[in-house]
């Protein structure tokens, strides 16, 4: 059986370190905004652990990135936009099912681009559907030929592009339990977040939700992130290992002084979650980035600013769902075939051992 509230951590943590490792203060341990010590992996850890455990749920998700920079070139302006809507399945935890909805929009120097898609995920694989795909895109393919069809990748060709026919030996189950069980070992002592504060209850929906500000502590990054490596290798077959243990072992010994860097540059990892009948109900994260502070944009931008928002909503829990794959679809492998026959100089040997391994 798996440990609740590790799992549930564990989400947590991809949602904020996927955010960018960005966040607007530091975590203060000194002040205590409640009148007793309140833990804050209880308050998110127990949220996140009654919306896995609800039957289904909706997650609406937006990001938007806005950037104005004064360059060589002159003062660029751009801005990114991606909506996420997902139904997400979870009555059978073997085959979790879900059914989303991606939408990209992009603007810059007058030019304006959008594409949108569908997917579908069930255990037997992934499906999806290039809803709308800009024209002008550089592609030495027919758009035509793929555009508003069912395209779908089963799980054994997933697990090909992912790990590889060289990769990680096939997975008996008790090899996946293992590890599984090692992770949560690794999370279980770790305190990861801290609670800054109480900021209200507002409405999120119809719904009363207690507003929270949140951060991630440092120290605990840098205690996981090695101990995960370590891990992860015990999962490698040694040849690969071998080829890659100088430049692993250079990145760990660096690791806790990036750290230092990102938190100082950045301000550390902040964000805010809203929590109503002890569900999580919704997470937002904001940045401003003040690009004359990024060492690594000062030979090429003199002033500028990006303003990100990333924001989370949780809605319809337990409400029935009937996510099924497309009854017509295509192998992702015509995609690959086309790709491959395109890019590819027929007159080169050996050029299409990937598509035709993937393929066979």
């Amino acid at each position: 059986m798996f440990n609740t509230k590790i799992l549930v951590v564990v989400v947590a943590v991809v949602i904020i370190v996927g955010g960018g490792l960005l966040s607007t203060q530091t975590w203060n341990p000194s002040w205590n905004p409640f009148e007793e010590s309140v833990s804050a992996d209880k308050i998110v850890e127990s949220s996140i652990a009654k919306l896995l455990n609800s039957k289904s749920f909706r997650a609406e998700a937006d990001l938007i990135a806005d950037v104005s920079a004064d360059t060589l070139q002159g003062t660029q302006k751009g801005k990114v936009t991606i909506e996420f809507k997902a139904d997400v399945d979870l009555t059978d935890r073997e085959d979790i099912r879900n059914i989303a909805d991606i939408d990209i929009a992009l603007s810059a120097e007058g030019m304006e681009f959008s594409a949108s898609l569908q997917t579908i995920t069930t255990a037997d694989g992934l499906y999806f559907n290039l809803r709308n795909i800009p024209a002008f895109l550089p592609l030495p393919i027919d758009l035509n030929a793929i555009k508003g069809q069912w395209f779908g990748l089963e799980k054994d060709l997933i697990k090909d592009i992912l790990i590889g026919s060289e990769g990680i030996e096939a997975d008996n189950g008790e090899q996946s339990e293992q590890f599984i069980k090692e992770l949560l070992g690794i999370l279980s002592d770790k305190e990861i977040f801290s609670v800054e504060k109480l900021l209200g209850t507002e409405k999120v929906g119809n719904e009363d939700a207690k507003h929270y500000s949140i951060s991630l502590r440092k120290e605990a990054v840098k205690e996981i992130v090695p101990e995960l490596f370590e891990l992860i290798k015990k999962y490698i077959p040694e040849e690969q290992m071998a080829e890659y243990q100088q430049e692993i072992e250079q990145g760990l010994n660096d690791f806790p002084q990036k750290v230092d860097l990102v938190w100082q540059e950045m301000g550390g990892i902040k964000f805010e979650v809203w929590i109503g009948d002890g569900i999580l109900r919704k997470i937002q994260w904001q940045k401003n980035i003040d690009l004359s502070d990024v060492q690594d944009l000062t030979a090429e931008v003199s002033s500028g600013n990006v303003s990100i928002l990333m924001e989370i909503v949780f809605s319809n829990f337990g409400k029935k769902l009937d996510i099924k794959p497309p009854a017509d679809y295509r192998p992702f492998e015509e995609i690959l075939t086309l790709l491959g026959s395109s890019f590819i100089d027929p007159a080169s040997t050996g050029s299409l051992d990937f598509v035709s391994e993937i393929t066979e």
